[in-house]
């Protein structure tokens, strides 16, 4: 009979495998968590090391710098050098399209750190399915406070399998029950009738946690 899930002991454990674990330790979703850094370290290198490396100074000449969210990201590191040189070049890309071609503006490639992530929640999510049966990793997953909705639905739409599909679905309608008794209890609190009751930190946090789990990112 075919196994639905290979022996832990038969894969090789790598670096992304304790990396992971580290993630089911943070605050929200440890996809978003993993993405996070990923960005980071890719501007944070960029800023660097890279800032005048000729191919990828092409490739940001085509995107036309970052989207809206790593551009910000660019920004908190506060590396004016760095910056100044990578935008002195695309300003001069952007003259080009306005003495022209305007429409050139919206055929802009996608942000490169984006197109990074993209690859990186792949690779994420195919290790989520890879170590489903693996007792410490279940352990620290199910502590985790949970993927966020889009890469819950990018884990489910992965699982090879309905036994993989079940346990991921039913860790995650647990942690979904719970931050909703949080959420009603917030607001119940929240009456006049009931200010009284101590506001637990859980419930204090749970209209935060609400908003990242449904926050679109697609």
């Amino acid at each position: 009979m075919k196994k639905l899930f290979p022996k832990s002991k038969d894969r090789e454990k790598h670096v992304s495998y304790f990396k992971m674990l580290e993630s089911f330790r943070e605050d929200g979703c440890p996809l978003c968590s993993r993405n996070k850094t990923a960005a980071n370290n890719y501007i944070d290198n960029l800023l660097y090391e890279n800032v005048n490396d000729p191919e990828i100074r092409k490739r940001l000449r085509e995107s036309l710098g970052f989207c809206s969210v790593h551009s910000q990201l660019l920004l908190q590191l506060s590396d004016s050098f760095g910056t100044a040189i990578i935008y002195s070049d695309l300003l001069s890309q952007f003259e080009k399209i306005l003495e022209r071609n305007y429409s050139r503006f919206f055929q802009r490639k996608k942000c490169r750190v984006c197109e990074l992530l993209e690859i990186e929640a792949k690779e994420n999510i195919e290790l989520l399915v890879r170590y489903a049966d693996d007792p410490e990793f279940k352990k620290k997953f199910e502590q985790s406070e949970g993927l966020c909705a889009a890469h819950l639905i990018e884990l489910l739409t992965s699982c090879t399998n309905q036994r993989q599909r079940e346990y991921f679905l039913s860790i995650h309608k647990k942690k979904i029950e719970v931050l909703k008794k949080d959420l009603n209890e917030l607001i119940r609190k929240n009456n006049y009738r009931f200010h009284q009751e101590k506001i637990t930190e859980a419930e204090s946090k749970s209209w935060i946690k609400a908003v990242n789990l449904l926050n679109r990112k697609f």
